[in-house]
């Protein structure tokens, strides 16, 4: 089996010009193909450079751990690349603003606990649960949740990937949701409220 780095280039209007790489995979005169779920602008050169960097690694790791297994050998580890380089090929991927800010923002928070990155081998369940404990002690719980949960669907995406051995997440449970508080009216507020004008009354009398 022989597996190859390709990529194809994207014409939606979003992202115009970049390139979406997959793996295309030689079995015995029969070819298939895999989707890394990874993207990159050519123009941002240096960026572009860390990403097939990145696809290249996946590919060679994927490549030994076949030859490996044919041979009779146990599959090899490729766990010495950067879990946060990783991390950060997701923003692009997503199309709403919104959504794509709050990824950058979960990585910012991750960068605050390993400025320097973290390779793929350090990411055991030890790891995550000082992640999710760093979050909890820097931001408001629901802001922790989401963070968290961002990481943690990377993680499992390099377990898919075959970077991370074992998935810690199996063993570290999520951060959980903290319900808001309700608020209640005081009765002037109460009162100033029925005597405001509103067009539909009868749903106005019905929330109060």
């Amino acid at each position: 089996m022989r597996l190859t780095l390709k990529h194809r280039v994207l014409k939606s209007r979003a992202r115009r010009g970049w390139h979406s790489f997959f793996i295309e995979v030689f079995d015995g005169g029969k070819r298939s193909y895999e989707s890394l779920d990874i993207v990159a602008d050519p123009k941002d050169k240096v960026h572009y450079k860390d990403v097939l960097n990145l696809c290249r690694d996946i590919v060679a790791k994927r490549q030994l751990e076949i030859n490996g297994i044919e041979t009779g050998l146990k599959p090899v580890s490729y766990m010495s690349g950067d879990f946060v380089m990783y991390c950060q090929q997701y923003p692009n991927k997503v199309k709403n603003k919104k959504s794509r800010e709050n990824w950058w923002n979960a990585i910012n928070a991750l960068l605050k606990y390993k400025p320097h990155g973290v390779q793929f081998g350090k990411i055991d369940k030890d790891w995550l649960e000082g992640y999710q404990e760093f979050l909890l002690d820097t931001y408001s719980q629901n802001t922790a949740r989401c963070y968290s949960t961002k990481i943690r669907q990377v993680i499992a995406k390099a377990v898919q990937d075959r970077l991370i051995i074992d998935n810690p997440n199996k063993y570290i449970k999520q951060i959980p949701e903290k319900e808001g508080e309700i608020k209640y009216l005081y009765f002037e507020e109460v009162m100033l409220l029925d005597k405001t004008r509103h067009r539909h009354r009868e749903r106005q009398l019905a929330f109060l």
